[in-house]
């Protein structure tokens, strides 16, 4: 089953220098190219979620069958990421990525993986094919996801290490 992506959007946008964007909007825009691009999320079917605090103003947003951009009017948005994984039924599938230290308390105690962004960062590829040449793939051209690489690793020291 594929995983989902929430990620705390000025969160992963203050640590990824834009130099180009010198708006938030733009910063937005080049936020989303590079996961498309890049796609430290892994595999294509891999859902992304980015949450920002605030209203959407004049940005148009971007949607598609695996990306959605929320902007959280009203609240905030480290409120609507703990809501949302709350509201989760898939829980094991999700992987909220932020540095945030109340975050990532409170989704862990729900059972969902954390993901810092400097570790989420690193798992992008090199260039727009998917892989960098680096790190473990699935002999497919796919980047596994840290889940996955964790069970196989729990799996193989059951087998080995008895």
């Amino acid at each position: 089953m594929s995983l989902h992506y929430i990620l705390d959007g000025y969160n992963v946008l203050h640590k990824i220098p834009f130099p180009e964007s010198r708006t938030f909007e733009a910063q937005r825009e080049a936020l989303i190219r590079f996961l498309e691009e890049r796609r430290p999320q892994g595999s294509p079917n891999n859902a992304v979620t980015i949450i920002f605090d605030g209203q959407p103003e004049h940005y148009g947003g971007h949607s598609s069958p695996t990306m959605r951009v929320i902007f959280t009017e009203g609240e905030s948005a480290d409120e609507k990421i703990k809501k949302m994984v709350a509201d989760a039924v898939a829980k094991g599938h999700i992987v909220v990525v932020t540095d945030d230290r109340a975050i990532r308390y409170a989704v862990r105690a729900d059972g969902v993986q954390v993901l810092s962004v400097r570790d989420f960062l690193s798992q992008a590829s090199a260039g727009s094919s998917g892989t960098s040449g680096k790190g473990t793939t699935s002999g497919k051209g796919e980047r596994l996801a840290p889940q996955m690489r964790q069970k196989i690793d729990e799996e193989m020291k059951k087998i080995w290490l008895k």
